[in-house]
């Protein structure tokens, strides 16, 4: 599949198999997360993404403001699966709060994390940010140690057992780094997380302040810019998992039966709309086209009327349950022949 270049404002590297450290903020540094209602919104929106989109979170850390993720990308769909989590949590806080307008404070950032490397740092960068305040900086350890083993909206309480593990999350790959690095024993990866808090990790921070979108090593940098992460000698990599898209011909098959339409019905004016629609969707999500390669496809001009029309999609299978449940059917087919894969 190679690296695809997406379409937000600013190109973004997607391939199969790549890992992300995805972060965001409310608009004008407001609060994004109004109460548990909101943060539970939001980690739902994660889990629907994980089920549609096949993507994998190694960990997640959400802040009243802000939140981290690091994500896997087997199918190389980063913007898709981000695009549908942001899109339906924004929905919901208008709705909720009563109001309009920007909830984000812009796109999503999504820095570029190279796995073998990095995957164990970047999971303790994003279970410690809840803690990494400025009024803690003076405050016994012992103090912020139990703020973060208590903190109930990151993936570290599930990491260390003392929260119930979510069957949409995926912790095997940090937990074999830990025994690569620490050994077997019993609590490695909690003190591996919390000896961040005594200890500076200067490499991890001359990175993120690098401003070059990155958490990778030098040769790592080079293959990517080189365009050459597709090849074999990067298929070993000992966390990534890639999946194969499904093919165009076979997702247009599965939405045109599951429709009972034909393809001469999706190009005619006679109400088709939606269905295009649904076909525009499962091409981005299964087939791993961009919006702009699913409008040539389906005959709808530019990538833009693709993003408008999925975004209708989304909100009219919210209301009617006959056209959820057809969405569904076609999903659960399309995952069958992923997994044949």
């Amino acid at each position: 599949m190679g690296i695809l270049w997406g379409m937000a404002r600013k190109a973004r590297i997607q391939y199969p198999g790549a890992l992300y450290h995805v972060f965001n903020r409310g608009i004008d540094r407001r609060d994004l997360f109004w109460d548990d209602r909101d943060l539970t919104y939001f980690l739902d929106s994660i889990a629907l993404g994980v089920e549609r989109f096949h993507v994998e979170i190694h960990a997640y850390g959400l802040m009243t403001n802000h939140y981290h993720l690091l994500v896997g990308t087997p199918l190389g769909n980063i913007s898709h699966f981000m695009q549908s989590v942001q899109t339906r949590y924004a929905g919901h806080f208008n709705i909720r709060h009563g109001r309009s307008g920007y909830v984000f404070q812009g796109p999503y950032g999504a820095r570029l994390v190279e796995g073998d490397e990095y995957l164990l740092t970047m999971s303790r960068y994003i279970h410690l940010n809840a803690v990494r305040l400025d009024k803690n900086k003076d405050r016994p350890l012992k103090d912020v140690v139990d703020d973060l083993r208590a903190y109930p909206w990151s993936s570290y309480r599930e990491y260390i057992g003392r929260a119930k593990r979510k069957d949409w999350m995926t912790y095997a790959a940090a937990e074999a780094h830990v025994k690569e690095v620490m050994g077997k024993r019993r609590g490695a990866y909690r003190e591996y997380v919390e000896r961040g808090l005594v200890e500076t990790d200067d490499e991890l921070e001359e990175l993120l302040r690098s401003g070059r979108g990155m958490i990778a090593t030098e040769e790592y940098v080079r293959d990517v810019l080189g365009k050459r992460v597709g090849r074999e000698e990067r298929e070993g990599s000992s966390f990534r998992s890639v999946l194969r898209p499904v093919s165009v011909q076979q997702v247009m098959e599965t939405v045109l039966e599951v429709l009972g339409i034909d393809r001469s019905y999706m190009a005619s004016r006679r109400g088709s709309a939606w269905a295009r629609g649904v076909a525009a969707e499962m091409l981005c999500t299964y087939a791993g086209l961009t919006q702009a390669a699913a409008a040539r496809e389906l005959g709808m001009g530019t990538g833009a009327s693709v993003s408008i029309r999925r975004k209708a999609l989304a909100e009219a299978r919210a209301k009617d349950r006959r056209l959820d449940r057809r969405l569904i059917k076609i999903a659960k087919r399309l995952d069958l022949l992923l997994n044949e894969k």
